[in-house]
């Protein structure tokens, strides 16, 4: 039987170790892919490397190694279309159909997103999308995204188009793989960062009730931010998501000095290399992140 061409190149990165039962959540996933003729392509930067194989190779091309998910893509892949994605993005072949169809007149393609179900970090999460869709702002960290292999390998510079109907459902993942994405997000945001400090000042010189209504006035806006956002997305995002939003400036807000302590920690570190006379030392060698999340 003659064999179907593919019709995109769906390149999956998994960058931490998975449980078993994840691993097979999302080998079946992958496995429906099929149907929406996309070759499948794996990156797997974890050190379960050897685990995995055992599962994911029967459902796509498991590679691992220090290249980043978009350079195996490109070098890996034989389609021209590529869809990149975390391991919660979860496309239907609709979406995959849509995605393909915007890639013939445009070079970079990014999706809208939501999550479900919701635990309270998923629900952090969605009012994130939410409160960056009411002002109008691209989301901190993106899961999925597509790209023509052709403009990559020219070197261009790439101007994505945003998919504003184009709608794919993020898992949330476990509470442990959520806290350590949050400890290792060094970002640091001068909003959040600013923001602490003025409820403290007011508190001082205004007392509690006034900073009790300044984190108040905070708060709505927020949620008013994400009603906004949820603007055009209704089907996608619950009312009670909107309710996540508070919750979402307030880690934020304690995150933003974690990734702040991270940073100044690792300049010490980075200053006190081994030296000694004669002797070389190994030379540490580490692959590529992804700009996906």
């Amino acid at each position: 039987m003659k064999r179907l061409k593919s019709r995109c190149t769906y390149a999956v990165v998994l960058e931490a170790a998975e449980s078993d039962g994840e691993i097979g959540s999302i080998a079946h996933y992958l496995s429906t892919l099929s149907l929406a003729e996309c070759e499948v392509l794996i990156v797997d930067h974890s050190e379960r490397f050897e685990e995995h194989r055992r599962v994911l190779r029967w459902v796509g091309r498991h590679v691992g190694g220090t290249l980043d998910v978009i350079q195996a893509a490109v070098e890996l892949g034989t389609c021209e279309k590529v869809i990149v994605a975390a391991a919660e993005s979860r496309y239907t072949a609709a979406e995959v159909e849509s995605m393909c169809e915007l890639l013939d007149r445009h070079e970079v393609v990014e999706p809208e997103e939501y999550v479900h179900p919701l635990p309270w970090w998923g629900g952090i999460d969605a009012a994130r999308i939410l409160v960056h869709r009411g002002a109008d702002q691209a989301p901190e960290r993106r899961s999925t995204f597509a790209f023509r292999r052709s403009v990559f390998r020219d070197h261009n510079v790439l101007l994505a188009y945003k998919a504003k109907n184009v709608f794919v459902r993020r898992e949330p993942p476990r509470l442990a793989s959520w806290l350590k994405v949050r400890r290792h997000d060094r970002s640091v945001d001068l909003f959040f960062l600013a923001l602490l400090p003025l409820l403290v000042v007011v508190a001082v010189f205004g007392g509690m009730w006034m900073a009790t209504e300044c984190a108040g006035l905070m708060a709505f806006a927020a949620i008013g931010l994400a009603v906004r956002g949820r603007a055009g997305a209704g089907k996608f995002f619950p009312p009670h998501a909107c309710l996540y939003a508070p919750l979402w400036i307030a880690e934020r807000s304690i995150s933003v000095y974690w990734a702040l302590f991270e940073r100044l920690s690792a300049v010490p570190a980075a200053r006190l290399k081994p030296m000694s006379v004669g002797v070389t030392t190994p030379r540490e060698t580490n692959g590529s992140a992804t700009t996906i999340a």
